[in-house]
């Protein structure tokens, strides 16, 4: 018998495109699946809408819980998950019907316990040769790294064994990023993965009340903080490869110009120790600012910034210092 697949999908507030996301699972040519909907305390209809498909479809699997949050409903996904090899969904999403039979053929094919695609949004089109001319990737630990840098932490695009999700959790004190906390921990655990470069998952660009389209918040700046724990275990697990940190090192320069940007443009935004500072979030935005200390990276910003963000750069480089000062006296 072929192995199982747990499929988790935690549900809130879509509504909307409940149905189109159960549909893309249920109609998968890999048919050994085991379907987990986690009704995190949604106030619209998901509940009643998980309900009738369990009713359709004995491979369905409800949970209704207090709200939780994306983390909190993943991990109790996981808690009831029976398969073989364990996959997540977001519920505003969809999958070609193909994701799973790819990425189960070729787990097994080369034994890893880890196999992932692309992502595509749903207002782009894919125009380039058909899924079964693509060859499959075998990844290195640090090969996965580079992978999960040019293509995003999303577990979404990734089929798991179960042995490597046994230990494995979602962190549910972040609120924000997740993917990026639980992906790294996974690049510490594996030795050897497979990539398909194509895309088997489709990000759903019409939700506008998406986690993707959230409203630029304090919550943001945990981003920040992921960017830093990846920064620290990537000294961890590769002390020596001085190529690779410095590639780290980048991405949070251009995470916090990113976030520069935003607080420039957004006035609602309140820089102070109560706010976007308190508590680890604060640590974080402290440890990243530090590299603009270092007059060879604000060289470097200078000198590749356009006379726009150059002018924004600027203005929010020293309003930032002047709160960082304030926020000491």
């Amino acid at each position: 018998m072929k192995p199982k697949i747990s499929v988790i999908v935690p549900v809130y507030n879509v509504e909307q495109f409940l149905s189109k996301c159960i549909d893309s699972i249920i109609n998968q040519t890999y048919e050994n699946l085991e379907i987990i909907l986690v009704n995190d305390g949604s106030p619209d209809n998901c509940g009643f809408i998980c309900d009738e498909y369990g009713k359709k479809d004995n491979r369905i699997k409800v949970i209704h819980q207090k709200n939780k949050g994306l983390s909190g409903a993943r991990n109790s996904g996981l808690e009831i998950a029976s398969g073989d090899y364990i996959g997540f969904i977001d519920s505003d999403d969809w999958i070609h019907e193909k994701m799973y039979d790819t990425l189960i053929t070729q787990l097994l094919l080369h034994q890893c316990d880890l196999t992932n695609c692309i992502t595509i949004n749903s207002n782009q089109t894919w125009e380039n040769e058909p899924l079964e001319n693509y060859k499959p990737i075998i990844l290195d630990k640090k090969a996965l790294l580079y992978n999960y840098l040019d293509y995003g932490f999303y577990i979404v695009r990734n089929l798991y064994s179960r042995e490597l999700m046994k230990d494995l959790r979602f962190d549910e004190n972040i609120p924000f990023v997740e993917d990026m906390f639980f992906g790294i921990n996974v690049v510490e655990k594996i030795d050897r993965s497979v990539f398909i470069n194509f895309p088997l998952y489709i990000y759903n660009q019409d939700n506008t009340s998406s986690l993707t389209r959230v409203k630029y918040n304090k919550n943001t700046f945990i981003s920040l903080k992921a960017n830093n724990y990846i920064k620290k275990k990537t000294l961890a697990i590769f002390p020596n490869d001085i190529e690779l940190q410095s590639v780290i090192r980048n991405r949070i320069i251009g995470n916090c110009l990113y976030h520069f940007q935003n607080l420039y443009h957004k006035s609602n935004i309140h820089l102070d120790k109560d706010d976007m500072m308190k508590r680890k979030s604060k640590q974080a935005y402290n440890d990243n600012f530090a590299f603009f200390k270092n007059p060879s990276v604000f060289k470097t910003i200078i000198r590749l910034l356009n006379v726009s963000q150059l002018n924004c750069f600027y203005r929010t480089y020293f309003a930032l210092n002047k709160k960082r000062i304030e926020s000491k006296c």
